[in-house]
């Protein structure tokens, strides 16, 4: 499983100059749905992720199972 890599600049992320950070399989999955989330209408109405949209659903489920350690593999 290779780490996925993420730039990140701005005095908020780490100083002022751009920064390559290595991202775990299950970091980048929970930031998938925590981004899809935040945005989706249904997803931000419901108190539990059962009570989301099945893409938000589907993403939770992705980021349980790379947590565990299997499962799918993110692009």
């Amino acid at each position: 499983m290779g780490a996925a890599t993420r730039q990140l600049d701005g005095p908020a992320d780490h100083g002022s100059w751009p920064v390559s950070v290595a991202e775990a399989d299950w970091q980048r999955a929970y930031r998938l749905w925590f981004e899809h989330a935040r945005g989706c209408e249904v997803c931000k109405r419901g108190a539990t992720v059962a009570q989301g949209c099945d893409e938000g659903q589907e993403l939770w489920g992705g980021y349980r199972l790379a947590r565990v350690g299997g499962g799918r593999q993110w692009p």
